[in-house]
């Protein structure tokens, strides 16, 4: 009762009648609503957890098989990355529960958003990874002459000069890491907004923050979602073999689950077909039911991600979890990603790293290296050196 008063599963009562048998106080008495908000809203929460313990339980013996049999290095790190987002969902919105009243639940909130875009960067490198790498990638549409299908349906009906190269493949690039650097910055000002009490959450009003910080994250993640759209047309027959729709649906279902259900769950307040709990109002109900569902919908996700997203089981190898682990938290990639790619001096480049070799490579080492990874040689090529390589038939 203690930890829940100022939480969320326990509203302290008005007072009320006292009954005594023997002498004795048996208790402060509620009335039913209270009651009701007390027990019912309590037990939901209880059991929100109950599944979020099991999604957790279920993620970390997904992770462990892979980190077992890390036979993939760089393809498993993007793979445990996108793993972990089912249960920072589960674990977010069950801390949410309980804390919806104070700013930790909008902190955990936006912690979960951020980690969200991040799944998206990873999903992509996932996919480049698929194709060999960037190097490979575009070297095979140089020699394909491949072009981007054009259709009104995936919005690509003006792009039909488009041409597949080094520069489309750093303009995709830029459009899906543009979405974790604004994520992050949203989240900062969202904060500030919050602090100073002017950005009052789920109403859009020109005089609040809540509106502006929505308008620029919608239009961030259609950017990077089209950029992935463009990047799967131009790279779909090179991943048919690793079946990535079914990925990207995995991927995505609980990110679209989270936005369409929550709105959902407002219009069906808004219209008054769905009634505030009792003890909360309308704003504190869409929550408690967005994060109620969240915890109990994980689970099944997490258990979909075992067949999504299996481990490369080679029989006789068995890999050392800390080796694998040390690998997999090198974040190296990621900050060599972001500095090549909105470095303005750079116009076209190609990375020519070793680990940049297909997925599935006999030759491949199946543990990560525990030596200095070597240097990644990246080729720059401004408009100066382009023509001075064309005029003098350069490599």
């Amino acid at each position: 009762v203690v930890f829940f008063e100022n939480g969320f599963g326990y509203r302290k009562p008005s007072p009320g009648r006292f009954a005594a048998a023997g002498g004795l106080v048996r208790g402060r008495a509620m009335s039913d609503a209270t009651a009701w908000y007390s027990d019912k809203a309590l037990l939901g929460s209880l059991v929100a957890c109950a599944f979020a313990l099991v999604t957790v339980a279920v993620s970390i013996f997904h992770i462990r098989h892979h980190l077992t049999h890390y036979n993939e290095p760089k393809a498993q790190r993007y793979t445990i990355r996108i793993l972990l987002m089912v249960p920072v969902y589960a674990v977010n919105s069950a801390i949410s529960l309980f804390t919806y009243k104070t700013i930790g639940s909008f902190i955990v909130t936006t912690l979960r958003d951020c980690y969200e875009a991040y799944t998206l960067y990873n999903f992509f490198a996932l996919c480049l990874c698929y194709c060999g790498g960037p190097n490979l990638l575009v070297t095979r549409w140089q020699s394909d002459d491949a072009r981007l299908p054009v259709s009104w349906w995936t919005m690509t009906c003006c792009l039909s000069e488009l041409k597949l190269d080094g520069a489309f493949l750093r303009m995709v690039r830029q459009g899906t890491l543009q979405f974790v650097i604004m994520k992050l910055v949203l989240a900062a000002v969202a904060l500030g907004l919050r602090i100073a009490g002017v950005y009052d959450e789920g109403h859009f009003r020109p005089d609040r923050g809540y509106v502006y910080v929505t308008v620029i994250y919608n239009t961030s993640i259609f950017l990077a979602l089209y950029s992935l759209v463009l990047f799967y047309l131009s790279a779909r027959v090179y991943l048919a073999p690793f079946k990535p729709l079914a990925k990207f649906a995995l991927v995505k279902t609980i990110i679209f689950v989270t936005f369409w259900q929550n709105v959902l769950i407002a219009i069906l307040f808004l219209v008054g077909v769905a009634k505030p709990l009792d003890g909360l109002d309308a704003t504190a109900s869409v929550v408690f039911i967005q994060n109620f569902l969240l915890c109990v919908e994980s689970l099944p996700i997490a258990l979909l991600n075992i067949v999504g997203f299996p481990a490369p089981v080679r029989d006789g190898k068995i890999s050392n979890v800390c080796h694998s682990l040390k690998h997999f938290v090198q974040m190296n990639d990621v900050l060599l990603d972001t500095a090549t790619t909105f470095d303005p001096t750079y116009k076209e480049f190609l990375f020519v790293n070793q680990d940049d070799s297909p997925v599935g490579d006999p030759s491949a080492s199946p543990l990560p290296s525990t030596s200095k990874p070597p240097e990644i040689q990246i080729t720059l090529m401004n408009e100066s050196q382009l023509r001075s390589d064309d005029n003098a038939n350069a490599k």
